[in-house]
């Protein structure tokens, strides 16, 4: 399980570009792990392609009315 922290500078997620550019991060991600873990057949650090995201806090603000604030 891995956690990445980024609500200082959150993705923004508006167009496809945006998509591609998660899925770069976390391949950089993947990279670092398997260096670290010396994971070059991918046993301890799978490719990104078989990860499954379970949590993503993306950059959109909503507007409520002061009913519901």
């Amino acid at each position: 399980m891995i956690y990445i922290i980024c609500s200082e500078h959150p993705f923004p997620l508006s167009i496809d570009q945006d998509v591609s550019d998660i899925l770069v991060f976390l391949d950089r991600v993947q990279e670092i792990l398997s260096s670290i873990f010396s994971s070059t057949m991918g046993i301890i650090v799978p490719p990104v392609r078989t990860w499954i995201l379970k949590e993503c806090g993306f950059n959109k603000d909503i507007e409520i009315d002061s009913l519901a604030q």
